[in-house]
């Protein structure tokens, strides 16, 4: 999915917002945040797999930007639909994720906990969502647990739904690729910027981090 930067009419960008889905705003406030909790997540991830190379700041400013659109899209929707997932659900996640996290990343903060704590509430609405999909188009069948062409059709939903509220994103982030390839039932989170996306972006000057700056 990708975070162009205008799809349909959304009323447009103020000062001080980072985008606007529908005619709920994510304040560059939000995004500050964000920025900072993925930059402590993803480092602490990938000790796992790359624990020589940081995470570029970009990197994770595109990552958290997306995240909270899709945050939004999934409230709007929830909140049509009564969509609702659990605390023992999300839990379950969570502890999936923390279980990535080497011993030498270090401990597992508070701070960093509810950052796991909303991807890992993200996964289980898009997984909801997914089954609500899934039994509109396969009425009277059981639906598979957790299963990939459940969450793929929840994701399909999101983007459904976003291209018809309409959304923009700060321009300084240009195309926003998808970052986010989330497998259900594992609560593996892994990060994938393309490198076209990367270098596709326009930032003015002063905006926003070079690609050479890490967390």
């Amino acid at each position: 999915m990708l975070l162009s930067a205008l799809l349909g009419a959304c009323g447009g960008l103020h000062t001080g917002d980072a985008a606007v889905v529908g005619d709920q705003v994510v304040t560059r406030e939000q995004h500050d945040a964000a920025i900072d909790t993925f930059c402590t997540g993803l480092g602490q991830l990938q000790q796992a797999q790359a624990p020589d190379q940081g995470v570029p700041v970009r990197r994770a400013a595109s990552a958290s930007l997306e995240f909270l659109v899709q945050q939004a899209a999934l409230d709007q929707i929830a909140e049509d639909q009564e969509i609702t997932p659990t605390k023992a659900e999300v839990e379950e996640y969570v502890k999936a994720i923390e279980e990535q996290v080497p011993p030498e990343a270090g401990a597992v903060t508070a701070e960093l906990r509810k950052f796991f704590g909303e991807v890992a509430r993200t996964q289980v609405m898009t997984l909801k969502l997914g089954e609500i999909r899934y039994q509109e188009e396969n009425p009277g069948e059981e639906v598979p647990a957790q299963s990939q062409e459940v969450f793929d059709l929840g994701r399909q939903a999101i983007t459904a739904h976003l291209d018809q509220v309409g959304y923009e994103t700060d321009a300084r982030y240009g195309a926003i690729p998808q970052v986010a390839e989330e497998k259900p039932g594992t609560g593996s989170l892994s990060i994938a910027v393309s490198d076209e996306g990367i270098r596709g972006l326009d930032v003015p000057e002063g905006g926003t981090p070079t690609d050479a700056e890490s967390c």
